[in-house]
């Protein structure tokens, strides 16, 4: 079982290492002695880690405690709610290493020790109020209120406690003010504690206990001569007397921490700015200790914790190190000081140190970060990405990582922009660390996750088009600039090679061929997914349409080249003098035609200067043909004989017209419509 202010794990087996147990204590068998060279233990395994918040509605928190026995932990924490006025403390406990917690149990009072075994525990606080008094509360998994609740009187207030527990048998002791240190007994788990027994009057600071085999240890600061040290004392009658206290030469600790694994008792101390571990088969004699580490400047703690025949080590809980079967010690693998992955847990004294069966754990601001036996690798998944088309090269992009073996893991993450090399990288991501790279259309980021004990994800990929530019190379064309029937067929397109083009916004106009400019108003069609259409046009009018086209990204092209198309005037709308009939066929453009003979003329007036004159005729045989009469320009004969043919079209030879006025046709054939093309429809 873990016990104590300090978290302590584990049964104490009498026979490892050769011990045998004599009278309820033990004693070396030979081939066992203190000092034996053992042989160094391989490194460590690499560990996960990772990290639970136990109080997360606390704004916040100032003290803590933890324990752990086996696959149960308890965690322990103190502070303030809501507006950091209202004191809060709570209690939660987990089946499962550490991974899960049940939820938050409301604790009365100021907490001062915690003890598990099985899946129960044992709090000790102190409530408070006018008249001192010791609490101790027994919880078990489930529940909102304790199993039981002890309650006794102190003749000064408690500031700081110890629990152990093995079967019914449970110990207290409490430190009060004024240096005395008492314990208390109970043989029936807690329910009911016989008379308290005063152990010292020199108690300075900080109080541990454990038991193994019958036996309970207690550690407690003390100050001969004004220095600090520890001193240790045992009991074999669960409490009831104690022995006298043994000093350690402890130099400069605070608040001795102890375990119980299957080699015996470890205690943790600081001697001259280090931490040092002393052993003890029986508690009662202990080795001249192992100093382990360097204590961080300005620290004077030293925690322990033990499973197993591994005992743990820490001051800080920033560095932790462990010693299996008494091999030399070793710093916990981990990528970085845990105090750097969990800012959560910053250097200083901590409030809680466990050993699970899986690992080991440190308490801080009511966060517990945990080491773990990694197996399996995490999993990376992307929670925010750019759009799949977007405008903009800079973004910010966020991912996150799951570990199978344990929620709260701690990974750390790799990028890869494109064709790049991974590199390292944090959730936010800013794709500006990129640049120059971010230009090309298909974009690209590739992110993957490596736990604590190195296992790396499969890469996650994020895909978009960066889309820079509007549509180019936007084009309105028709099969021919003049229409012989009632509507004008057009095409259009446009090159995006980025995101591609969306939809067009289509515009168009009719005006008279007879117009000094074409018609401004417009008539619209957005969105078109098309790439080709019709627009209805009247008789001597002209069709013209202009084109823009949207890409996926929702850029927007300018306006193509007006493309226009006119439509004939029949020969209802032209003059008619001299020798011409009109001709009625269902061949003829809009069902009619002019027949012109010798001395007949066609006349179509105020022809715009700088048009081009189309013809539409009917091709017969002995058919003289046209000539065409424009202002300014010599005359131009169409040559109308040959085989019959409907709805010939052709243009008037350059040079254009070169001044306004009448435009006259005359000769020998069917004249089937006129068009004119002045210059703002060309």
């Amino acid at each position: 079982m873990q016990i104590g202010r300090r978290p302590r794990l584990a049964a104490f087996l009498a026979t490892s290492l050769g011990g045998a147990l004599v009278a309820g204590a033990l004693a070396f068998a030979p081939g066992s002695a203190v000092g034996e060279t053992t042989p160094a233990a391989p490194a460590p395994s690499p560990l996960g880690w990772a990290s639970v918040n136990l109080v997360p509605d606390l704004v916040q928190v100032g003290h803590g405690l933890a324990a752990a026995d086996g696959r149960t932990v308890v965690g322990v924490a103190s502070g303030w709610w809501e507006s950091a006025s209202i004191p809060k403390s709570v209690l939660r406990m987990s089946t499962d290493g550490g991974r899960t917690f049940g939820a938050p149990r409301d604790l009365s009072g100021y907490p001062l020790a915690v003890a598990v075994e099985g899946e129960r525990a044992w709090l000790v606080s102190s409530p408070g109020g006018p008249s001192p008094e010791l609490v101790v509360e027994t919880w078990g998994v489930g529940g909102s209120t304790p199993l039981t609740t002890f309650r006794t009187s102190l003749p000064n207030v408690p500031q700081d406690a110890a629990i152990t527990v093995s079967g019914d048998d449970v110990v207290v002791a409490a430190g009060l003010s004024g240096g005395a240190l008492v314990s208390l007994a109970s043989g029936d788990a807690g329910v009911t504690f016989g008379e308290r027994v005063q152990v010292t009057t020199d108690w300075a600071v900080g109080i541990d206990a454990a038991v193994a085999a019958g036996r309970t240890v207690l550690a407690y600061g003390v100050r001969p001569g004004g220095d600090f040290d520890v001193e240790v004392r045992t009991s074999d009658d669960t409490g009831a007397t104690w022995s006298s206290g043994t000093l350690v030469g402890a130099d400069a600790t605070k608040s001795p921490s102890l375990a119980v694994g299957t080699h015996g008792f470890s205690l943790g101390v600081v001697r001259s700015g280090r931490v040092a571990v002393l052993s003890s088969a029986d508690g009662k004699t202990w080795d001249a200790g192992t100093s382990v580490a360097p204590v961080p400047a300005g620290e004077i703690n030293s925690s322990v914790a033990a499973h197993g025949d591994t005992v743990y080590a820490t001051s800080d809980g920033t560095r932790i190190y462990a010693s299996t079967a008494g091999s030399d010690w070793q710093q916990l693998p981990s990528p970085a000081p845990l105090g750097t992955m969990f800012p959560s847990l910053p250097p200083g004294d901590i409030d809680g140190f466990v050993a699970t069966d899986d690992g080991v754990g440190v308490l801080n601001l009511g966060v517990l970060v945990r080491g773990y036996q990694d197996t399996r690798a995490p999993a990376v998944r992307f929670t925010a990405v750019p759009p799949a088309i977007t405008t903009v090269a800079r973004h910010l992009v966020r991912f996150t990582s799951t570990d199978p073996d344990s929620p709260g893991a701690w990974s750390r993450y790799e990028c890869a922009y494109g064709s790049n090399e991974f590199r390292p990288c944090t959730s936010p991501h800013d794709l500006a660390e990129w640049y120059p790279h971010l230009h090309d259309a298909a974009q690209s980021l590739r992110v993957r996750a490596v736990d604590a004990a190195g296992h790396v994800s499969a890469v996650a990929t994020a895909r978009w088009i960066l889309d820079e530019a509007a549509p180019y190379n936007v084009f309105a064309a028709a099969k021919s600039n003049v229409t012989l029937s009632s509507r004008a067929s057009f095409r259009w397109g446009a090159d995006d090679p980025e995101s591609g083009v969306a939809s067009y916004d289509l515009r168009w106009s009719s005006t008279s061929q007879k117009a000094s400019r074409m018609s401004r108003s417009w008539r619209t069609r957005s969105a078109v997914k098309t790439t080709s259409g019709s627009f209805g046009v009247a008789r001597g009018k002209i069709v013209c349409l202009q084109v823009r086209a949207r890409d996926r990204a929702g850029r927007v092209s300018a306006w193509s080249r007006t493309e226009c198309v006119a439509r004939t005037y029949d020969d209802r709308g032209l003059a008619r003098s001299g020798s011409t009939k009109k001709l009625r066929h269902k061949r003829f453009v809009d069902g009619s035609a002019t027949r012109i003979r010798s001395g007949g003329e066609v006349r179509l007036r105020e022809v715009r200067r700088g048009s081009d004159v189309v013809v539409v005729f009917k091709r017969e045989p002995g058919r003289r043909g046209f000539t065409i009469r424009r202002p300014g320009v010599s005359k131009d004969y169409v040559d109308t004989a040959g085989r019959v043919k409907y709805r010939v079209v052709r243009m008037a030879a350059e040079p254009r017209q070169r001044r306004a006025g009448t435009l006259r046709i005359s000769g020998d054939g069917v004249l089937d419509g006129i068009a004119v093309l002045p210059r703002w429809a060309r």
